[in-house]
């Protein structure tokens, strides 16, 4: 009789226990949904105000000058049109990767994804999204394992072969007074895939079969870490220190991205090493615009970040309304130099 009283209390703790946690896990699920819903509303938007859309941008390179200019573009042509785009969840920092915020944007069910990034993580996410039925939208790195609905960005076979000319012009004029010229190029380890390939290889092909410089030019690709606070300036800070050792010091760094470029150049001010490693890198900021002006930057790659904006909305809205859309959007890219920049300076005055 005792045990079975036993039995009967042990069984009512446990059921009174297993009751608790689900009771717990209810309503910490209604506080994180809560908290999330407060934490992702856009800020400067009225609360109670009715969008026929919302959209989700989402970029791994989210503390970017150029990804903000991107992402404001694309807002506005939202505001214009009464549909909200969001810089999704960003409010809560670095506690989510962007393949967290994309799998919290189909938890929302957003109406849409804009998305710029090639991790394996994304790619996983972005995949989820599909499989919802949230059309996504690739905006500056292709990814053709994720089925997007459209790319916008410039093709890396252009890109390539701008890079090449101004990597050919300047190791020209280094040869007037040098047997050889070293070239480090330096790609960030998240930018890795078939499209950065294809820029990679387009500069070699394109400068391998320049006569002028055959023999004569040599090409050190390095990958390094960019993701965190300062990893890209410590990482070309830590190849320049390991050149200098050597007594190689590149003769020219290549970046593909406004980070690498901004730590590059960082990196050489605080090696002393302005004047004997030039710099052709990408993106357009006032230390680079400064750095240009006074040639300690070469030249520099630019795209436009209000087209590619203007063109990412369109491409999602396209799809949306028709359920069809172009593939493809090119986004053209140019170069800035000294030159260029004193055009436009006096462009301006006039």
């Amino acid at each position: 009789m005792m045990k079975n009283e036993f039995r009967s209390k042990r069984r009512y703790t446990v059921l009174t226990l297993i009751l608790l946690i689900t009771v717990t896990a209810i309503a910490g699920a209604i506080l994180f949904k809560l908290q999330f819903d407060y934490l992702t509303r856009p800020e400067d938007v009225e609360i109670d105000k009715t969008y026929d859309r919302y959209y989700a941008f989402i970029s791994e390179s989210e503390d970017t000058v150029f990804w903000q200019e991107v992402y404001e573009s694309v807002k506005k042509e939202g505001e214009e049109h009464n549909i909200c785009v969001e810089d999704f969840a960003s409010e809560m920092g670095s506690r989510y990767t962007a393949a967290e915020r994309t799998r919290l944007a189909v938890w929302s069910d957003v109406d849409g994804i804009i998305a710029e990034g090639s991790s394996s993580a994304l790619k996983s996410a972005l995949i989820e999204a599909d499989e919802a039925g949230i059309p996504v939208v690739l905006v500056g790195n292709d990814n053709t394992e994720v089925p997007r609905k459209s790319f916008v960005g410039v093709s890396r076979y252009d890109m390539g072969l701008l890079y090449a000319r101004q990597i050919a012009g300047l190791s020209k004029k280094l040869l007037n007074d040098r047997d050889s010229v070293n070239v480090m190029i330096l790609n960030g380890a998240e930018e890795s895939g078939a499209a950065q390939d294809l820029l990679i290889n387009t500069i070699y092909e394109s400068l391998t079969n320049d006569a002028d410089l055959t023999g004569r030019i040599y090409f050190n690709t390095r990958e390094i870490q960019t993701a965190g606070s300062f990893a890209a300036q410590e990482a070309v800070m830590d190849l320049l220190l390991e050149s200098e050792a050597e007594g190689e010091v590149p003769d020219i760094l290549v970046a593909f991205s406004g980070d690498i470029t901004n730590s590059s150049y960082q990196a050489l001010i605080d090696l002393n090493l302005i004047g004997r490693c030039n710099i052709i890198g990408y993106y357009i900021s006032d230390t680079i615009r400064d750095a240009i002006e006074n040639e300690n930057i070469y030249a520099t790659i630019m795209t436009d970040a209000d087209t590619m904006g203007k063109s990412a909305f369109s491409a999602l809205e396209e799809y949306t309304e028709s359920g069809y859309v172009s593939e493809y959007f090119a986004v053209d890219a140019y170069v800035l130099t000294k030159d260029s920049l004193a055009e436009e300076t006096v462009g301006d005055e006039e």
